[in-house]
């Protein structure tokens, strides 16, 4: 061979590292393709759990407001009946009788 280029070998040789570069750049692809979906499904997993514990939160909220509404009328209108009979008291008006004796 004495130092003679072969073009036939040469071209083979860049066939080859051109087939080699091209399936190693399409595995990086795939690669890069199956961790943006992963990525993408763990996102929409995460929104969603966010999403139920705010739904959570703000049902939690509501319940208390309810509960908070609803002993702030029962504390009042126990006031406005012992206001009532307070006045009906002062007055000598019988306006609450007696359940065991009628």
């Amino acid at each position: 061979m004495q130092g003679r280029e072969l073009p036939e070998w040469k071209q083979a040789w860049i066939d080859r590292n051109n087939r080699q570069s091209a399936a190693n750049i399409q595995q990086m692809n795939a690669t890069a393709a199956a961790q943006r979906q992963a990525r993408a499904q763990q996102f929409a997993h995460d929104q969603a759990v966010r999403q139920l514990m705010h739904e959570q939160f703000l049902a939690t909220m509501q319940r208390g407001t309810d509960m908070s509404m609803a002993r702030a009328a029962q504390v009042a209108n126990s006031n406005h009946t012992m206001a009532s009979d307070w006045m009906d008291y002062a007055l000598d008006q019988r306006t609450v009788l007696d359940p065991n004796t009628g």
